[in-house]
């Protein structure tokens, strides 16, 4: 995502902490960190801290952003606080806060890389309302280091007022799945489920054409065809075509594939109510059932 180079960057003084609540045993990343306000000119944006009404999620305090001049792109008028502490690869990411807006502006919401490629770990783009509402988004970070990440609150698409309370970014640890992802796909792993999975003893007995066992008969077996489905779209086969790209296409998709998905997709295949179009797809799926494709 490319930055907006004329953005001029202001420190916004009125940032004293803001309480936040951070979920049990689990720290607030950006628990009395200094928001800093970015915008297109100067008096485009203005933030403040004011008393959070009605107290949401039991937060006292929040920051009310004005935005009176929208920015283009939308994200160079934005709130962002750097997370100080290092991240390490694979940490769940949480970003959770509480947001509402009496103009209805939308926002977008992220936890993402400090500098470019600003990539994101786990972003929301609600469209706020007038009542406060409770946000949440995750995501898995790849690690970064002290600095590596900010938490940031863009709002540049129209005029409006927003509010914000009790922001909160977490990290939750080591994903639990991609553990036991990565722990599958280690070479032992994939080892032991080839000797569970796809290994049987087999007896061959060969016999002549009167039925007696011929001892010592030479045997070679050899494999024609997965039972495994493996496969991906065939979305590009011309069932009738001789062009050579194409039946270059064919040859290799049977070569590697025994699985494929045709192209069913309402649009193209009732484009016209109750005039649906099968000659194409049935060209395709007796295509594929010649070719012991599934």
């Amino acid at each position: 995502m490319q930055r907006h180079r004329s953005m001029s960057w202001t420190l916004a003084l009125a940032t004293a902490a803001i309480a936040l609540g951070s979920a049990a045993g689990a720290q607030n990343l950006v628990q009395g960190a200094k928001w800093y306000v970015t915008q297109t000119a100067p008096g485009a944006v203005t933030m403040e801290q004011v008393r959070a009404e009605g107290k949401p999620g039991g937060n006292t305090e929040a920051i009310r952003i004005t935005v009176k001049q929208p920015s283009d792109p939308f994200y160079v008028n934005q709130i962002a606080a750097v997370i100080s502490q290092d991240i390490p690869a694979r940490t769940r990411m949480r970003l959770r806060f509480w947001a509402r807006s009496a103009t209805g502006n939308p926002a977008r919401t992220l936890i993402e890389h400090t500098t470019a490629p600003y990539t994101s770990v786990a972003m929301t783009s609600p469209d706020l309302t007038p009542s406060w509402k409770q946000y949440v988004a995750t995501g898995m970070t790849p690690g970064y280091g002290p600095g590596g990440l900010s938490v940031r609150m863009q709002f540049g698409q129209k005029v409006g007022v927003l509010e914000f309370a009790g922001i909160e970014a977490v990290a939750l640890g080591p994903d639990p799945q991609a553990a036991l992802t990565t722990a599958a796909i280690q070479p032992d792993a994939i080892q032991a489920r080839i000797e569970r999975y796809r290994k049987r003893d087999l007896t061959v007995v060969v016999k002549d054409a009167g039925g007696r066992t011929v001892p010592g008969a030479i045997v070679k077996v050899e494999q024609q065809r997965h039972a495994f489905l493996f496969g991906c779209n065939i979305f590009n086969l011309l069932p009738s075509s001789t062009e050579p790209w194409q039946l270059e296409y064919q040859r290799k998709f049977t070569d590697l594939f025994n699985y494929a998905t045709v192209p069913f997709y309402w649009g193209a295949f009732e484009s016209e109510q109750g005039k649906p179009q099968y000659e194409r797809l049935d060209a395709m799926v007796a295509w594929c059932r010649d070719h012991n494709i599934t």
